[in-house]
């Protein structure tokens, strides 16, 4: 049975209002993302398994708690938390799992769903695991209920370091009825993620530690 849906502010407080993007800015920025990933990638396979473990079993709770049906996962590669685990296991759960095909030429995402992961999914030619698009349906934003989102680091109030594309960014915002959780490790949390203008934040950060509720929404 499909859930209610949840509608979140889409209204920032001034206290967490994104600044206008600077040289400096863009300098800081460049910073944060070159350590947090050096910082992550230099977790062991067993930490990242650990981790990444942890985080799922909130992720479970979280989705069986509030009657979550349909769920877009990135799919993890290198050093980030692990989700292909996490996509089996919602599949043994008759979830309606879904995962972005990206388009570089226009910098933007679709969501596609996968039944059968060992024929659905494969790397593209930038070496991201992404659905086939010729073996899987397509869904519409409108019809998720959570979207699982990547990042180098994020901070308290859901702004994240990212990988520079903006895709995420430009989805997020097609989908507003969704919950957007952040998948990260603890030591991913920074004090301040320096947001641009069109920067968005995340509802949700899901560690192996806690889950923390961004203050920029009521």
């Amino acid at each position: 049975m499909r859930k209610q849906k949840h509608q979140h502010r889409s209204v920032i407080s001034s206290a967490c209002s994104p600044r206008p993007e600077n040289p400096a800015t863009k300098t800081s920025k460049a910073y944060l993302r070159t350590e947090a990933r050096r910082r992550r990638d230099a977790l062991s396979p067993q930490e990242i398994e650990v981790k990444s473990t942890a985080s799922t079993d909130s992720i479970l709770q979280i989705i069986e708690s509030r009657r979550f049906y349909t769920v877009m996962l990135y799919l993890n590669m290198g050093s980030e938390v692990r989700t292909i685990p996490l996509m089996h296991k919602l599949l043994a759960a008759d979830k309606i799992v879904l995962a972005p095909v990206m388009e570089p030429a226009v910098r933007k995402s679709h969501p596609y769903r996968i039944i059968n992961p060992s024929t659905d999914i494969a790397p593209s030619k930038y070496g991201m695991l992404q659905p086939l698009r010729n073996r899987c349906q397509r869904f519409r934003p409108e019809s998720i209920d959570l979207v699982a989102v990547p990042a180098l680091a994020f901070d308290i109030k859901g702004y994240r370091i990212g990988y520079g594309g903006g895709y995420y960014d430009r989805f997020l915002q097609r989908c507003s009825q969704a919950l957007w959780m952040g998948l990260a490790y603890e030591m991913q949390i920074i004090p301040d993620a320096c947001p641009a203008e069109w920067d968005v934040p995340v509802h949700q950060i899901v560690t192996e530690e806690r889950i923390i509720n961004c203050y920029c929404f009521d």
